[in-house]
């Protein structure tokens, strides 16, 4: 228990699989908001999606997940591309990231850049004709009650040698 007059941090850090089912996400997002009062959510494999209209090839909706989510539950929201997809033209029709959402305003967001990838991941995006890099968001909070704080949202590729995935957190430490 936290003991009376102390502010804890509230945070939900969620792994989206690109996002998939956004009404399902959002609706989630927003009951698990009125239980908890969280102050940050951190979330992987955001995405932005784009739907071809059957009627118009060239004509596309985009969906953001985490902007849907921050704007039905009233928070800012951080998004930070990492690799985009192409459709059967070529051209880029999507991306999936990484975002951070927050009850109170961002400050001084940035993207940092992962310093390497593994072998095995540029293999995989090479394969499948996705284009990007690595990148995490970053920023700093003031929230009533706690010191100004720093938090990203670091996704780690689940495949690569131990030797490349421990570079890349050393590379976030820098």
């Amino acid at each position: 228990p936290v003991p009376q007059g102390e502010r804890t941090l509230k945070l939900l850090q969620w792994n989206m699989f690109l996002g998939q089912n956004l009404d399902a996400l959002m609706a989630t997002c927003q009951r698990i908001h009125q239980v908890e009062h969280l102050d940050l959510i951190i979330l992987s494999e955001d995405n932005i999606f784009c739907i071809t209209s059957e009627e118009d090839m060239d004509k596309n909706e985009c969906r953001s997940t985490g902007a849907s989510i921050a704007k039905v539950i009233g928070m800012d929201y951080m998004f930070v591309p990492m690799y985009y997809r192409k459709n059967k033209k070529g051209q880029r029709n999507g991306c999936y990231g990484a975002s951070i959402l927050s009850k109170q305003a961002l400050q001084d967001p940035v993207a940092i850049q992962s310093p390497m990838q593994p072998a095995v991941v540029l293999k995989v995006l090479k394969e499948h004709g996705v284009e990007g890099c690595r990148y995490f968001p970053y920023a700093e909070f003031e929230i009533p009650g706690l010191p100004r704080f720093g938090i990203a949202s670091v996704h780690l590729p689940s495949c690569g040698q131990l030797k490349e995935l421990l570079f890349q957190v050393e590379g976030l430490c820098e």
